[in-house]
């Protein structure tokens, strides 16, 4: 996390805090006689700290965190877009203030070092970070707060804030305010499905749907289990008949229990089983919007606490994953005459090395070269250059960049695979989907590649964690 103070932008007052969804980089761009163009550079933060610090807002409780020695009024929590640059903005009329409000009107504070901060994350994922601000003074008046001691209280303000989202995260544990463990309670006959997710993830499923592991601990087998369940009257589910979209404060339908039939025709969203709150994950279809299915499905979820928990310790009880991260980057590298099209990048997440690594595609859209045999094994750039081929090894936290399609850089679009002694297969350039296999974890995983491009062949790759027994005909 980067704590610290900005200059509130607009509905912010001295001492309020902002967790920031996003952070505009405001001065990249283009200037010609004509005058500044913006080019907007936006990087946001990670979305589970942003659901915590909304959860976290919905409570007084981070304000007990905050130091009674200094004459704070009543601060306020916003979960909104921030803006950074170099410049420090001290007036309304400043021509860099008149520039936020007109290119980047929802930012409710400027700082100048949350994006670089978050530039770093990136580029260290799967590390998740977050920006979090104490508004230490507005756009004027900037020396008169500061003798007034704004920035200590802005600060005190942005860490209350912040060892609160960590005390709440999952499996955290807080010395100044114990909290129960993160498991079923005994007592309570029903809980959200939230809690039984965290439960879920502290068992070793893996509900990072952004940037997961590999193996068969992923969301989406888990989803398709708790649906299982349900059909199966392992858990009983609870839930509120979605009718209308008014709100949950007007929210009126009482909380019934679901048949078990339901469940053979709908199902759970994997994305929002894993990140939205519980009033805003549904039963539904993949596909379709849950506004398409009013009526007929529910919302604000729940289960029986005790059939959950029994679920977890027998049927419900993840795989071993892979410790093996999967990414992957539109790259232009070049390899002798050929670039890479988009390249996949493992990481061991894992705390040891992983001998014996091996990269395969299985399975492959749309027609197929010629002479093509599946499976293919990939090999690393560093073995392309270097001739070799086979296994490799992939120590604790190091990253291995494996090409997947080359082209030549005058041909955009025709596209080639290689196999492991350097035979090209030529195929044309349109959108694929292929399935890659990663050996040498605790066990294999599985990653679908999705390679899309517009009307210029520039291409936009895409890559998510599926299971085992995954193949292209399945649905998305």
């Amino acid at each position: 996390m980067l704590i610290g103070v900005a200059g509130g932008v607009k509905d912010v007052t001295i001492g309020d805090v902002v967790v920031a969804t996003k952070v505009y980089g405001y001065e990249s761009g283009k200037e010609d006689e004509q005058g500044f163009k913006p080019r907007p550079d936006v990087l946001e933060t990670a979305y589970a700290l942003q659901q915590r610090a909304r959860a976290v807002r919905q409570k007084p409780d981070w304000k007990g965190r905050l130091d009674p020695a200094l004459p704070h009024a009543q601060p306020r929590l916003f979960v909104e877009p921030i803006a950074a640059g170099e410049k420090v903005v001290a007036s309304i009329r400043a021509a860099t203030a008149i520039f936020l409000r007109e290119h980047y009107g929802d930012a409710v504070a400027v700082e100048m070092e949350g994006r670089g901060f978050l530039e770093g994350i990136h580029l260290n994922a799967p590390v998740h970070g977050c920006v979090i601000r104490g508004v230490s003074d507005q756009l004027e008046g900037k020396g008169e707060a500061d003798a007034a001691g704004s920035q200590s209280r802005a600060a005190d303000a942005a860490s209350a804030v912040a060892f609160e989202i960590l005390a709440t995260l999952h499996g955290a544990t807080d010395r100044a305010r114990p909290r129960a463990a993160a498991t079923p309670s005994v007592s309570a006959a029903r809980i959200p499905l939230t809690e039984l997710r965290d439960c879920a993830t502290n068992v070793g499923w893996c509900s990072d749907v952004r940037s997961p592991t590999v193996g068969d601990n992923d969301w989406w087998t888990f989803s398709n289990r708790l649906r299982q369940a349900a059909v199966d009257g392992e858990i009983a589910f609870w839930g509120k008949r979605y009718i209308y979209d008014f709100g949950k404060d007007l929210d009126s339908e009482p909380l019934i229990k679901i048949p078990r039939e339901h469940f053979e025709e709908f199902s759970f969203d994997p994305t929002r089983l894993a990140q939205a709150d519980n009033y805003d994950i549904f039963t539904g279809r993949l596909g379709e919007p849950p506004s398409a299915l009013k009526g007929s499905i529910f919302r604000d979820l729940h289960v029986d606490a005790a059939e959950a928990r029994a679920w977890l310790n027998g049927s419900g009880r993840p795989p071993p994953g892979a410790n093996v991260a999967v990414f992957v980057t539109a790259s232009t590298a070049r390899i002798d005459d050929y670039e890479a099209v988009c390249s996949l990048i493992v990481k061991n997440v894992g705390t040891s090395d992983l001998n014996g690594c091996l990269v395969e595609m299985t399975e492959l859209s749309g027609r197929r070269p010629a002479d093509l045999q599946m499976p293919l094994t990939l090999r690393t750039d560093g073995q392309i250059r270097g001739h070799e081929h086979g296994h490799f090894q992939l120590l604790r936290g190091q990253e291995r960049t494996i090409p997947l399609i080359f082209r030549l850089p005058r041909r955009a679009n025709e596209w080639f695979f290689f196999d492991e002694c350097a035979r090209k297969y030529p195929l044309s350039a349109n959108p694929t989907k292929m399935i890659v296999r990663i050996y040498g974890g605790a066990s294999p995983g599985n990653a679908l590649v999705f390679v899309d491009l517009d009307a210029g062949w520039k291409v936009f790759p895409s890559v998510k964690a599926v299971p085992s027994i995954y193949t292209l005909g399945d649905d998305d």
